[in-house]
């Protein structure tokens, strides 16, 4: 192979090295998702639980747990190509939303101060790259999963209309609550803006 020609025999310590991207890469996006976890949580979007911080560790324990379950439970499909295909489809779909709500607010809140300023073609492009991306997947190999990947994230608006937007509180997540913040030695998160 060309792989062989090029490095010789350092070609069989790719696999390892490669391995070990993928442990860390992993291991970076699980922190950093659980991060994402609770600012959404303090902002009202999830569960307060995941907006609390273990003690000692000062990280989102609760959030990077949920990570890691979810982790696991997308490892289980024995067809890894097809949970590729329909997470980055998934994907897409925000990346794309997230694209649209930006050129949404250049023009609706134009005197907002921005740290990062985007060109209007530049959002324009990744709009259009995110509906390729999209569509071209579904037309190139027709799959049952990616509607349910969609399906999946339309019950996710239903429980974001009757839990954020209508503000319904069950009784038993304010117990839930005490009880994992007792049992993990969490506290709620501060933002400390000086440190």
């Amino acid at each position: 192979t060309w792989g062989e020609a090029v490095l010789g025999p350092v070609v069989r310590a790719l696999p390892i090295l490669v391995s070990f991207s993928a442990l860390g890469s992993a291991t970076a996006t699980i922190y950093s998702s659980g991060r994402y976890f609770m600012v959404g949580a303090r902002y009202g979007y999830l569960p307060e639980i995941f907006s609390c911080i273990q003690k000692q560790r000062l990280t989102p324990l609760p959030s990077i747990v949920l990570m890691t379950i979810l982790s696991i439970i997308y490892c289980i499909p024995t067809n890894i190509e097809d949970l590729i295909d329909f997470v980055s489809f998934v994907a897409w779909v925000f990346f794309g939303l997230t694209f649209v709500a930006t050129i949404c607010c250049k023009f609706t809140k134009a005197e907002a101060y921005r740290v990062i300023k985007v060109p209007i073609p530049v959002i324009i492009f990744m709009i259009l790259v995110s509906i390729y991306l999209i569509i071209a997947p579904v037309i190139s190999s027709p799959n049952i999963g990616y509607l349910v990947a969609l399906m999946i994230v339309l019950v996710g608006l239903i429980f974001y209309y009757l839990f954020v937007y209508r503000k319904i509180q069950p009784h038993l997540m304010k117990k839930i609550n005490i009880f994992l913040q007792n049992f993990l030695n969490l506290t709620v998160s501060t933002v400390n803006i000086e440190a």
